[in-house]
């Protein structure tokens, strides 16, 4: 019986760590797939590649307090238009659910430099459990209820109701966005990569920076 018992518990030990290696291979696999892709599409349009060592630009250069870092991206020549990629090991602990503690967290944002700066706040998504807005030293505004499409944040109470009163409505609710001095900032770690969706994401951004 003993015999029998040890044959199943190292069954069960090779079925686990048989499934954990799988889960890990998926995942390698997707996130490789999602940077080919990404790279296809800015080599398309012209985009030079930011390289990790670049850092994180300015709009966003406070997050590296929380541990994240930038994996690297892509800039239109004219410096307009960044792509990147950015990971954490150390989230800000929020109210929304965002990872297991320690986990690598990969987070994909688009950005669009503008002339006029503004101040800085967030349009959080509900919809998404992980945001980089969760990253940013930014404040919920109190009085928010349940149900609500986006949590807005930042320092000023003025300036996050006149960014929800402006922009919450023209913004998918899966996305969140942020401004930051002259930067529109979009997460779109929920969505895929593609020509169709990254022509897409460039619009919405415009759109929010000419809304006045």
């Amino acid at each position: 019986m003993r015999g029998t018992a040890s044959v199943w518990i190292s069954l069960g030990l090779m079925l686990i760590a048989s499934a954990g290696v799988f889960v890990y291979l998926v995942r390698r696999e997707t996130n490789r797939r999602r940077s080919t892709v990404l790279c296809d599409w800015a080599r398309g349009q012209g985009w030079r590649r930011i390289e990790p060592s670049a850092g994180l630009p300015e709009a966003l250069a406070s997050i590296e307090a929380v541990g994240a870092v930038s994996l690297g991206g892509f800039a239109s020549r004219d410096g307009r238009w960044t792509v990147l990629q950015i990971a954490s090991d150390a989230p800000r602990s929020s109210g929304q659910s965002l990872a297991t503690s320690g986990s690598r967290l990969v987070w994909h944002a688009m950005m669009l430099r503008t002339e006029s700066p503004g101040a800085t706040t967030a349009l959080r998504s509900t919809a998404v459990d992980r945001s980089i807005v969760d990253l940013m030293p930014l404040v919920p505004m109190p009085g928010q209820g349940a149900g609500v499409r986006f949590i807005g944040l930042g320092t000023s109470i003025p300036h996050i109701r006149f960014m929800i009163d402006r922009y919450a409505a023209l913004i998918p609710a899966d996305l969140s966005v942020m401004r930051s001095e002259r930067f529109w900032i979009v997460d779109f770690s929920s969505r895929p990569f593609d020509e169709v969706e990254m022509g897409r994401l460039m619009r919405l951004l415009e759109q929010l920076a000419s809304t006045v």
